[in-house]
Parts: structure tokens; sequence; C-alpha cells
């Protein structure tokens, strides 16, 4: 016997038999295709409804972020590393220097004033020019 004469023993025997088999085989391929489909129209259907609530959703986290003291915070936090790293370390030192020395005169002055009025100012004043 050679192997062109043995028949698969896999195969099936008759047409009719290989017909039945590829009509299962196509409704199992149809009912899958058919899952499938539906499938995709149901993501379709929730794709649309997720673009239509982008903007409420949008906005409803915006919201939330900017009541949030914390959002404020690590802005502030933010906004005074980018000003350190773009205007240098010596200018807001600087700037903290000056604004120091003037907050310490004004609380001098309203201390002066609180205890003489306006002539123990110009007294002190009058003073500071003479020295």
């Amino acid at each position: 016997m050679t192997p062109a004469d043995a028949a698969p023993a896999a195969e099936p025997r008759s047409m009719d038999e290989r017909m039945h088999r590829a009509e299962r085989t196509l409704n199992i391929q149809g009912a899958h295709h058919e899952h499938l489909a539906n499938q995709i129209s149901e993501l379709t259907v929730g794709i649309r409804e997720l673009e239509r609530r982008i903007p409420e959703l949008m906005a409803q986290g915006i919201v939330a972020a900017v009541s949030s003291p914390a959002t404020w915070e690590a802005a502030q936090n933010a906004m005074q590393a980018r000003a350190l790293n773009a205007a240098g370390g010596w200018l807001i030192g600087s700037l903290r220097f000056v604004v120091d020395k003037l907050l310490w005169a004004c609380l001098a002055l309203l201390a002066v004033y609180t205890l003489g009025g306006w002539p123990a100012i110009a007294a002190m004043l009058k003073l500071k020019a003479a020295s």
C-alpha cells in the first residue's frame, strides 16, 4: 500500500459528512462574529456616551482641584521654585531682606506712635536726620 492509497483517518468519508462539518463550522463562526458585532456596538455606544460627558467630567475635575487647599499649596510651592530658578536665589534673597527690614521699621514706627503719637515720630525722625 502506497501513501497515496491510504486515506487519512481524521477526514470525513463522504461528501455529506464534509458538508455537515463545514456547515457546523460556519454556524460557530457566525455566532462568534455576531457576538463580536454586539460587543463592538456596545463599545461604540459607550464611547459616544463618554464623548458626550467629557466636558461635564472635566468641569467637575477642575472644580474639585481648584477647591482643594492642597492644590493651591502645591501651586504656590511650584511657583516659588520656578521663580527661584528663573530669577536666581540672590534676587529673591535680596527682596526678602528689604521686605524684612521694612517690616521692622514699620513695627518700630508703630511702637513709637503707640507710646507718643505723631510728636514722638517727628522727634525720632529729627534725631535720625541729625545723626
